[in-house]
């Protein structure tokens, strides 16, 4: 299943008509932004609303910063600022939301181009709570009844998650463990590049996430070569790495066979060093 990361929720109270400015660090990557540009940029719910005042529930991508901004508006300037396209002004009321997407089918570049420079929703607060984008097609939202969009996480994330997530099977070869560590030393090879390119920017909570799927997968290869070793230096795990295995009935076998054949004289004497040895 996959999986999307948002910054814990944050309550932001409105009165009356305001902006919400929805945009990105300057020095972000333009590469590690095309990996984000599928998935949500914010997620909105409708918390409380009354009189002109609302609360607003939202959940951002960690690359992703928002602001409020006071700002005198109506539904009649919006509706001009729009063409008097009506369509273009979604109504949400309470326990409603929306998600804010990347339109499909634009240029990805002019949509980055757009999130540095911020993108802007105007808002009305009545008894509805209405919203107007203003970053002309780049963008559009998506009511989240109607939003049917699978999510996906940046790749390397989704790589690491599985394989932190994967059980252990006890009769696995030494080959197939092998193969294990590979896969997880060069996932753990991209995380640090990442983490590399991600250090001293914005959004703290990709990089710390980064941090810990890179100290659980160190610790699972700890794990997987320590098993490796094992599997390479013991046959079975009942016995010890130095003792080999060996036939019981085989080598009792082999005695009666000496004790039949050797004179009684040698057989005695064998069985009165045992005694002693016990």
């Amino acid at each position: 299943m996959n999986r999307h990361t948002h910054t814990l929720p944050k309550l932001f109270e409105l009165h009356n008509h305001c902006k919400l400015v929805i945009s990105i660090a300057p020095q972000l990557d333009d590469l590690a932004m095309l990996a984000q540009i599928g998935n949500p940029f914010l997620e909105l719910i409708v918390n409380d609303i009354s009189c002109g005042q609302a609360k607003l529930l939202i959940k951002q991508a960690p690359i992703v910063d928002v602001e409020l901004v006071s700002h005198e508006a109506n539904r009649a300037s919006m509706l001009k600022q729009n063409g008097d396209d009506s369509d273009n002004i979604i109504t949400r009321t309470l326990g409603q939301g929306f998600r804010l997407y990347a339109k499909l089918g634009s240029d990805p570049r002019n949509q980055i181009s757009a999130l540095k420079q911020g993108i802007t929703l105007s808002i009305v607060v009545n008894e509805t709570l209405e919203l107007s984008n203003n970053s002309d097609a780049k963008f559009q939202w998506i009511a989240l009844e109607h939003d049917f969009r699978q999510q996906k996480d940046i790749d390397v994330l989704t790589k690491a998650h599985a394989i932190i997530a994967r059980g252990f099977a006890a009769e696995q070869t030494s080959n197939a463990l092998a193969l294990q560590i590979t896969e997880l030393e060069q996932v753990r090879r991209e995380i640090n590049t990442l983490l590399k390119q991600q250090q001293g920017c914005a959004y703290q909570n990709l990089y710390e996430e980064m941090d810990k799927l890179d100290h659980l997968l160190h610790n699972k290869r700890q794990w997987l070569f320590r098993v490796y070793q094992q599997s390479l230096e013991r046959n079975n795990l009942q016995h010890s790495a130095n003792q080999h295995p060996v036939d019981i009935e085989a080598l009792q076998h082999k005695l009666d066979c000496y004790a039949l054949l050797s004179p009684k004289s040698v057989v005695d004497m064998v069985e009165n060093l045992s005694e002693e040895f016990n």
